[in-house]
């Protein structure tokens, strides 16, 4: 009988519920607690009181109930209960001031998730705890959200850092889920601790304004080394011809072999041309297995990938030059489209990929994201 196993019942003590904290956990958690003392029907009442517990039972089961649920409660919240309560009174007005359908209560539950964010470099698992929360507060008062409502509400709380995230994560899709988006965001935040340190950087240098010296390589041959821009003025002068009294966009030489290059096929890669600009591209990487890796350019006109193997469908045909910032063609061997897989899981297929081999003597492989494709935010 559940009367008889009270006086064995060990007291399982919680934290308290002070009236700020989550109500409908605390809620589940002091049920939990009245189930472990065998005394969870005194909230539903006596109307409900098993057939087997006799009227005396029921009301040491009363009073045990009643008093275990007050020694969960701060004393600011144990104001809202009077002392003559029977366990399902106290059960009732607790849940009618802390968790009342009221508007002014519907208000506030949709103020705290719709202004919930999550600060930069903040705990993620301790966020998504809040924000599932928030949604659970809300059921409680019959407040519902679509699912695709929930994920989006989700996936704007995150901070700026996720911005990039938040783009991929949407991008050609009509509706999402909340338990993907929370899987995703997951998986981002593991990747992104395990590489870090190790990711590829890319840099892109402008006209005077760059950090480098203005010679990419010197004359034995070797990549040039950075340089202050307090040393800029030393290396002044055409990294084309060698000539000191003008620059590379000057050049006679240098005009010559542009205009050869896009004669030959008017399908060439063009190159970056402004008034600050030589046009000059640089892709740095510190990683040793930068081949495994697509690197981000924005000077490229198309995608190109070196790996004829990595091609899901390909046609081998002659589609003209790629010219190279250092003005060196690059013959194109075949387009196709190639299939990569996202940090989300997701596998996007990239159209009319040139293969470069002779790329692999440059960069192994690199790409450009046309925003006529996909759009990609820096």
């Amino acid at each position: 009988m559940a009367g008889d196993k009270i006086n064995d019942v060990k007291p399982i003590i919680i934290e308290k519920f002070d009236g700020k904290g989550n109500f409908t956990l605390w809620q589940r958690k002091m049920k939990n607690v009245l189930i472990q003392q065998d005394l969870q029907h005194a909230i539903l009442g006596v109307e409900k009181k098993p057939a087997e517990i006799t009227d005396a039972q029921w009301k040491r089961m009363d009073v045990k109930a009643k008093s275990s649920i007050e020694l969960h409660l701060a004393d600011n919240v144990m104001l809202n209960v009077d002392e003559d309560m029977n366990t399902k009174e106290t059960w009732d007005k607790l849940e009618k001031v802390y968790r009342g359908k009221t508007l002014s209560n519907k208000l506030f539950l949709k103020d705290e998730l719709l202004n919930l964010r999550m600060e930069e470099g903040g705990n993620l698992q301790d966020h998504l705890s809040r924000f599932q929360n928030c949604v659970a507060n809300l059921l409680k008062v019959d407040v519902k959200y679509d699912d695709d409502d929930k994920a989006l509400l989700l996936l704007r709380s995150l901070p700026p850092s996720f911005k990039h995230f938040r783009t991929t994560i949407m991008f050609g899709k009509e509706s999402l889920k909340l338990d993907e988006v929370m899987e995703a965001i997951q998986s981002y935040v593991k990747m992104d601790e395990n590489t870090e340190g190790s990711q590829a950087h890319g840099l892109y240098a402008k006209g005077k304004e760059r950090g480098r010296s203005q010679s990419r390589h010197d004359k034995s041959g070797n990549m040039g080394r950075s340089k202050s821009k307090g040393k800029e003025k030393e290396n002044k002068g055409c990294f084309t011809c060698g000539a000191t009294d003008h620059w590379k966009k000057n050049c006679k030489i240098w005009q010559e072999r542009k205009a050869k290059a896009m004669a030959r096929n008017s399908s060439s890669a063009s190159v970056v041309t402004s008034d600050e600009s030589d046009g000059e591209l640089l892709a740095v990487t510190s990683s040793s297995n930068a081949f495994q890796h697509w690197i981000l350019d924005t000077g490229c006109s198309f995608h190109m990938c070196a790996n004829k193997e990595w091609f899901d469908t390909y046609e081998e045909r002659s589609c003209g030059e790629v010219l190279m910032g250092d003005d060196s063609p690059c013959k194109i061997e075949g387009i196709g489209s190639v299939k990569i897989r996202m940090h989300d899981g997701i596998v996007r297929v990239l159209d009319k990929v040139r293969h470069v081999p002779k790329l692999k003597k440059k960069f192994d492989i690199f790409g450009h994201f046309r925003q006529s494709r996909l759009q990609v935010l820096f």
